[in-house]
């Protein structure tokens, strides 16, 4: 949105996030994730304490995590999801620095960095740490009561389904791929922009009748 909005003011910003999801480690989900962010937290933190040529790389790290952890709030859930994206950081720093040669295949690598990244979701998302471990509980099947348990049957929902599928072809960047390889058609362009509009008219309804959605940003 922002991207959009610059551009009809004549200003071009670069992307801010490029495919996270597609990630097969903690270090590239944070190269592809909210750009803009780890970019300043680099130049006007990290590199001024030394980075990796000065003191103790590793401890750098950690600050640089806990930092961008209270960047979104001064709260215990936000720095224990700052840490938790700051150790697995370094576990790999130290893996790659060890030459550590672990030969896992990339389906294999995407899981685990998706496992880490949901799980420091849960901790991000909840208003308490004891809310965020009762989550996590639940999420595992070890928790009851006021956490509702889902089963398997749950995401058999056509809906459910079709958004999960959407979810991970636009996480992967196929409909870009899709149409970089088909731009070239005339008739491909101009469903293309048929589609946009569609979505946009859709949206603006959405967005008058829906319920009143604070900005996300406004609770940090």
């Amino acid at each position: 949105m922002a991207i959009g909005l610059g551009r009809i003011f004549g200003f071009h910003f670069p992307e801010n996030f490029l495919y996270p999801y597609k990630s097969v480690s903690v270090t590239e989900f944070w190269r592809r994730w909210h750009i803009s962010l780890s970019s300043w937290f680099r130049d006007y933190l990290y590199i001024p304490m030394g980075g990796s040529r000065k003191g103790n790389v590793y401890l750098h790290l950690l600050i640089v995590f806990v930092c961008t952890g209270l960047w979104h709030g001064a709260d215990y859930t936000f720095i224990v999801w700052g840490l938790w994206h700051g150790v697995f950081i370094l576990i790999e720093r130290v893996i790659k620095q060890k030459s550590i040669r672990i030969n896992v295949p990339c389906a294999l690598r995407w899981l685990y960095t998706m496992s880490v990244v949901m799980i420091g979701w849960v901790f991000f998302k909840a208003d308490t740490l004891q809310d965020a471990i009762g989550c996590l509980a639940a999420m595992c099947g070890r928790k009851s009561g006021e956490f509702i348990q889902y089963n398997t049957a749950y995401y058999f929902d056509l809906k459910i389904f079709c958004v999960i599928a959407a979810g991970l072809c636009i996480s992967f960047g196929i409909p870009k791929k899709a149409y970089e390889k088909t731009r070239h058609i005339k008739a491909v362009r101009l469903a293309r922009d048929v589609f946009l509009l569609a979505v946009l008219f859709v949206s603006m309804i959405t967005a008058v009748n829906g319920n009143y959605s604070p900005f996300i940003y406004f609770r940090f």
